[in-house]
């Protein structure tokens, strides 16, 4: 059902995200995580991940109660921000964000 949500919210531009997903951890593993899958949010600017709905939106209730039960406190347990600041193109060329 959040897929959906953010789908339907990024197609309609009501977002600065540009495409989300769920993946599975492959490590760290063990007892002492609780989890073994998170998000991965991507946005064309840092400052977007600060602010970044162009227009408030009704968050589906249902989803967001289930997921409250998941989370100690309502809330994530870690929120970690990744830039990409080197890559190679299609073509094998390195590209950088300050290019």
């Amino acid at each position: 059902m959040q897929e959906k949500f953010f789908e339907k919210n990024i197609k309609e531009k009501n977002t600065k995200q540009v495409y989300r997903n769920t993946a599975a951890v492959l490590s760290p593993r063990g007892h002492g995580y609780k989890w073994n899958c998170d998000t991965v949010d991507f946005f064309k600017n840092y400052s977007d991940i600060f602010n970044a709905l162009n227009k408030d939106v009704t968050w589906p209730e249902e989803a967001m109660t289930e997921a409250g039960k998941l989370m100690k406190d309502q809330s994530f347990y870690k929120s970690v921000v990744w830039r990409k600041t080197m890559w190679l193109d299609f073509d094998g060329n390195l590209k950088t964000f300050w290019d």
